[in-house]
């Protein structure tokens, strides 16, 4: 099935060459409409970049009891807050709740957003809206060591 709502059919039925008796029948059309369900918001626990791995990013992400069966978490991170420039992308299966981003600079600051999908080829469950951007700081770079020579 293709991503799309509603499907229509036409049926005519006429008869066999040579059936005189039969006549033919006027056109029906049916239309089919996929159950549409829509994904909710997913709803973020603070982002945190561990003090003592300053490279990642972790995101949490809290459990909601009225997601569709076999949902699942698209992540974006980006250096930009549109989404263009050190895109990261990631999927999570519904029952994954926690990911951590690897290979981010500390240095930039980076943007987060996160929407609910459906199973992956299922055209009825549509994606949920796109969580608000959080912005993650940058951090200052760190202060080289003094210099030891008079």
């Amino acid at each position: 099935a293709k991503p799309y709502g509603r499907f229509s059919f036409t049926i005519k039925c006429f008869p066999d060459a040579g059936n005189y008796s039969d006549l033919e029948g006027p056109p029906a059309v049916y239309s089919f409409d996929y159950p549409l369900e829509y994904c909710p918001t997913p709803t973020i626990k603070p982002i945190i970049r561990p003090k003592d791995e300053p490279l990642n990013l972790k995101i949490s992400l809290e459990e909601l009891p009225d997601a569709p069966a076999g949902h699942r978490y698209e992540i974006e991170v980006a250096s930009d807050s549109d989404f263009s420039n050190g895109l990261d992308r990631r999927t999570l299966e519904g029952n994954e709740l926690d990911t951590v981003m690897t290979g981010r600079v500390p240095e930039e600051a980076h943007y987060v957003r996160i929407r609910m999908i459906g199973p992956e080829d299922d055209a009825t469950i549509i994606a949920s809206y796109w969580t608000d951007t959080v912005m993650i700081e940058a951090q200052p770079k760190p202060a080289p060591p003094p210099n030891p020579l008079p």
